[in-house]
């Protein structure tokens, strides 16, 4: 494990339950290959990926360096522009953070008959085998109007994304794909060959022991039976040792019921009959 404690990014605490929602191709993929996928930053579909909010550029006369003497305006053009191309050098998983499932995700993500892996961040980080090091944090939603950020550190905008997002509840796990110091390199232009990780075209795989990493596997509440099947049947041919289940939201309220069929709390009972055994 490389994970990297890094002080842009809020890592949630290792229990924190996360979940990757997945359409089947995905999921099969990620079973088979036993791999997480990242993806390129400005693959992920939204064009404010790693911008800066506009009410920063607004304030580009009050920017200051540490000495208090101010920062010309070329500087703030040349680090905007840096970010810009920094974002086919950010490979990010995307998961989302919360107890349980969401009918909103499933329907943005799983395309209405997904399957959803749930996680932890601790299972993350003990799970993927990677010789590169990687972050894990959370993502702050802000007005990018009005927001403000710090503009120190290129990760900055990487953890920040608008606020109609929000419903997201990102959790993201990034790896950084940095150009390697050579000798003699003028910093006019960069060879691909010359960063980290060299070749990475819409992403990368990363592979990941699948048994650490997935707690629970959930297929999507309106996914035909033989869904279900598909899906046990690629985790049992590839030794993941976990039961698939139905989404909960598939749950059928009990309407038609009489008084018999009540225990004492409220809830349904057991059995029916005035005996008590079975």
């Amino acid at each position: 494990m490389l994970f990297e404690h890094h002080d842009v990014f809020a890592t949630p605490a290792d229990d924190t339950p996360i979940w990757r929602y997945l359409d089947l191709p995905r999921f099969a993929s990620m079973i088979m290959r036993g791999s997480v996928f990242f993806v390129r930053s400005d693959f992920l579909g939204d064009p404010f990926e790693g911008a800066i909010p506009q009410s920063v550029l607004e304030q580009v006369d009050d920017f200051v360096a540490t000495d208090g003497t101010p920062i010309h305006r070329a500087v703030i053009v040349n680090l905007i522009r840096g970010v810009k191309g920094f974002r086919e050098r950010m490979l990010v998983s995307c998961w989302y953070m919360d107890e349980t499932e969401s009918a909103g995700v499933w329907q943005i993500y799983g395309n209405g008959s997904g399957v959803a892996v749930k996680s932890s961040v601790g299972r993350l980080k003990d799970s993927l085998q990677t010789e590169y090091r990687f972050m894990i944090g959370a993502i702050n939603y802000v007005d990018y109007k009005t927001a403000t950020l710090p503009l120190g550190n290129l990760f900055w905008p990487f953890v920040h994304k608008r606020h109609e997002f929000e419903h997201e509840r990102e959790v993201r796990v990034v790896i950084a794909n940095f150009p390697r110091p050579v000798e003699g390199d003028t910093g006019s232009e960069i060879a691909d060959e010359t960063f980290t990780i060299p070749g990475v075209v819409s992403g990368l795989e990363i592979k990941a022991d699948l048994e650490t990493m997935i707690d629970d596997v959930v297929v999507a509440p309106d996914a035909p039976d033989w869904y279900l099947d598909v899906v046990q049947r690629l985790l049992d041919g590839f030794g993941v040792e976990r039961q698939a289940r139905r989404s909960e939201l598939a749950a059928v309220p009990l309407w038609d019921i009489d008084e018999g069929q009540l225990g004492t709390d409220g809830q349904q009972s057991p059995q029916v009959g005035s005996g008590g055994g079975p």
